[in-house]
């Protein structure tokens, strides 16, 4: 099956799952794939286990009354489309019952604004000026203060990185270059549902873009230290720079377990992330939280859950 059989079965499924169910209300399309189907359903509609007799009475609102044999005719046919439409391609594989949450939140967002994480006196003037100045001026410089003092001009390029972040990379990131829908994004603050075969490259592109350890391909690396900037499109974004950190909470959750139990789980996973602590090896410290916790919500009740950093002495989340 090429991508046009494909995309006039799809279609053609749709039609028939919409007049069976009497479905009248518009549904739309993740935003990578708009523009490649003319319409669309509920997610639901593509698990053989909700085109049942007593689903398509619910939604017609007959509970009570019986099936006739034109629907029940037009129902063994919905699953058969429903095959062909899954299995005539052997690359074709079945949707997942599956989806994830994301939430992120920088972290110490509070010690950014105050100055607290500003650079130090001595980081701000080249190594070789540094050096020459005599010691008596550098004491009073670093009595004076220890680090940068905030200015206006601070504040503007801590909120342009916020604001380049929320709305060139996490959109891109989430709705362009995946298969995702973005909830909001709020300067250092996101949440996004992802198709779990996304996942994992959401995670990383989310992490990495907002302290710029990405390139202009979106190529992940938390290993480098990166400037700070990355050229996209032509365009020079500002990023947080490589001495922040984000951590993120992940729920994976069965498509009907109810949504407020899914999204309070992944923030949880995200606070879990952030109680992680200050790691140092061989003189390198890697900060605390600057992590991720992911919970698996299965359909029997059970979960389980992994709270990890991003990055650990001579390995990152990158490299596996």
């Amino acid at each position: 099956m090429n991508d046009e059989t494909r995309r006039q079965a799809f279609n053609e499924y749709v039609a028939t799952c919409r007049k069976l169910f009497d479905i009248q209300h518009a549904v739309g399309s993740l935003p990578l794939i708009q523009g490649k189907i003319e319409s669309n359903v509920d997610g639901q509609y593509f698990f053989e286990d909700y085109l049942t007799e007593a689903n398509l009475k619910t939604d017609l609102g007959r509970k009570e009354e019986s099936l006739d044999e034109k629907q029940h005719t037009a129902l063994r046919k919905l699953h058969e489309q429903l095959q062909k439409l899954k299995y005539d391609n052997a690359k074709n594989k079945a949707p997942s019952m599956y989806y994830a949450v994301i939430a992120l939140d920088g972290d110490n967002m509070g010690k950014w604004l105050k100055g607290d994480l500003a650079p130090k006196i001595e980081d701000i003037f080249h190594s070789t000026v540094w050096q020459n100045l005599p010691t008596d001026y550098k004491k009073s410089l670093e009595t004076y203060s220890p680090r940068r003092p905030m200015s206006p001009a601070i504040h503007r390029a801590i909120s342009g990185a916020l604001r380049e972040y929320a709305l060139t990379f996490v959109r891109e990131i989430v709705e362009e270059r995946h298969l995702g829908k973005l909830i909001y994004a709020g300067g250092d603050d996101v949440l996004a549902f992802v198709n779990l075969r996304d996942l994992i490259p959401v995670m990383l592109e989310l992490r990495a873009s907002f302290s710029g350890h990405i390139t202009s391909n979106f190529e992940v690396n938390l290993k480098e230290t990166p400037s700070g900037f990355v050229e996209i499109d032509d365009s020079i974004l500002t990023t947080m720079g490589p001495t922040a950190s984000a951590s993120m909470g992940v729920a994976i959750a069965y498509y009907k377990t109810p949504l407020s139990q899914v999204l309070q789980r992944a923030r949880q996973m995200e606070k879990d992330a952030k109680k992680l602590p200050c790691i140092e090896y061989n003189g390198e410290k890697f900060p605390e939280k600057d992590g991720f916790g992911i919970s698996l919500m299965k359909h029997s009740g059970d979960a389980g859950e992994i709270v990890a950093k991003w990055r650990y002495p001579n390995h990152t989340a990158e490299h596996g």
